[in-house]
């Protein structure tokens, strides 16, 4: 079966890293995806560890392969986080305080920005791929400065009882600063 699994993944990856718009129609299960992803990160950005669980399947899976000259190492892939790590981790109230604290420092102004630029649904299966960006302007410096960048992740998702929930995801397939 693991093998069968990992060819899937394979596939999935080929298929959604080609960098190219969704295109099409937006329908019922996309708009719920990208409110998915939407609320997904609103309540990361709080620190609300309960909230962003609801979004995970129960054994959902992160994984992650190293990139070799910006280009991703398939052969070095590794599982990155289980269903017991994420709940020791977004239950555990350091989470929540670090994370209201950040949303509330004004003098380091954090921003971020989400977007899915692609997703392919089949029944209740679906793919997709997000862009992630964040930047800082850290007003405390001597000279203010501004950094940012970004990370683009391959998210799996699965249907069930007519709500999509993440069941895995390929995180950080390509990553920039600027």
């Amino acid at each position: 079966m693991s093998k069968r699994l990992s060819a899937f993944f394979v596939s999935c990856i080929g298929l959604c890293l080609v960098p190219q718009m969704s295109h099409g129609q937006e329908t019922d299960d996309t708009r719920a995806i990208r409110a998915l992803l939407t609320a997904d990160q609103e309540a990361w950005h709080v620190g609300d560890g309960k909230q962003v669980l609801s979004h995970l399947d129960e054994h959902f899976v992160l994984f992650q392969a190293p990139t070799i000259d910006g280009e991703l190492d398939l052969t070095e892939i590794k599982v990155r986080g289980n269903p017991a790590d994420f709940r020791k981790g977004l239950l555990d109230p350091e989470f929540a305080r670090s994370r209201k604290e950040s949303a509330a420092d004004t003098l380091l102004d954090r921003q971020s920005t989400h977007e899915l630029s692609r997703i392919d649904v089949k029944g209740d299966y679906a793919v997709a791929v997000s862009r992630i960006r964040w930047s800082r302007n850290d007003t405390t410096a001597a000279e203010p400065t501004r950094e940012g960048g970004g990370w683009e992740s391959v998210w799996f998702l699965r249907k069930d009882d007519g709500v999509w929930k993440f069941t895995g995801a390929l995180g950080f397939t390509k990553t920039w600063e600027d």
